[in-house]
């Protein structure tokens, strides 16, 4: 069955945290899990260039964001890390990005991440922070700045009922926020597709012939065209659950980002 995942994309208020809220991210590990997930998701990598990685960091409110990178002594910034670059509230902090054989290696990312973040913990610059990106080798810097007094969320695409990682860190943080679906469809060039409910028309939705079945997430998925629209019934047999867009490849991709199988 296909079910709405939950949701994690509200941004923090001062009801919720002591600001202020800072956030720390390793952003070529982010940006790569980032690409990844659109893939396990199956969104054809045709489509993979709607969608903004810089956006990610605006979900949720923070007052200032840390992003650390890499690149080439010598070479010129990446469009991406122009783009982060010129958003409001975000400090690019970057290392060195070396070859070694066959390998490319970064050099003083994590270090500078680790320092900042503990820095601002025991000095009291910050009262809440969170971690993006993170991964096994963050897990004492979570401890850590956990034991100054500091809030601390882990936001990361790994599941936590799965693997070691992903549950160490969810264990160690006050919040581990799972990135999913509706998070990638809110980094879609304005914001995605034009979904709308079509609750309305779903008599006449079930008596409309199948256009065509689509697989989301290896569950079978009736499309129906009606008029200049295209509809799709998912979640339930329920008339809230009828759904249209006027592109057909959006209505598939909002389908497969916002739903998933259990």
């Amino acid at each position: 069955m296909l079910v709405r995942p939950e949701s994690t994309m509200g941004g923090t208020t001062k009801k919720d945290y002591l600001l202020p809220h800072f956030a720390f991210v390793d952003a070529d590990n982010l940006r790569r899990t980032f690409f990844d997930k659109l893939s396990d998701l199956e969104v054809p990598e045709r489509f993979h260039h709607r969608f903004i990685f810089s956006k990610l960091l605006e979900v949720r409110s923070h007052d200032r964001v840390y992003v650390y990178s890499a690149i080439s002594e010598g070479s010129d910034l990446p469009d991406w890390l122009k783009t982060i670059r010129s958003q409001k509230g975000i400090v690019l902090k970057l290392g060195t990005l070396t070859q070694k054989g066959q390998q490319r290696k970064q050099e003083g990312v994590d270090v500078k991440l680790a320092i900042d973040a503990t820095r601002f913990a025991f000095s009291r610059t910050m009262r809440t922070c969170t971690l993006y990106g993170a991964d096994g080798d963050f897990i004492p810097l979570v401890e850590a700045v956990s034991e100054s007094g500091c809030i601390v969320e882990v936001a990361s695409f790994n599941n936590p009922e799965k693997g070691r990682v992903a549950p160490s860190l969810q264990a160690g943080a006050d919040n581990y926020i799972r990135l999913n679906g509706p998070w990638l469809d809110f980094t879609q060039h304005g914001n995605g597709a034009s979904i709308s409910n079509a609750m309305s028309l779903y008599h006449q939705f079930l008596r409309t012939p199948i256009h065509k079945k689509e697989k989301i997430h290896g569950e079978a998925v009736e499309i129906k065209n009606l008029g200049s629209s295209f509809y799709a019934q998912v979640g339930g047999d329920s008339p809230s659950n009828v759904v249209s867009c006027s592109d057909y490849d959006d209505l598939l991709i909002w389908l497969k980002l916002n739903f998933e199988a259990v």
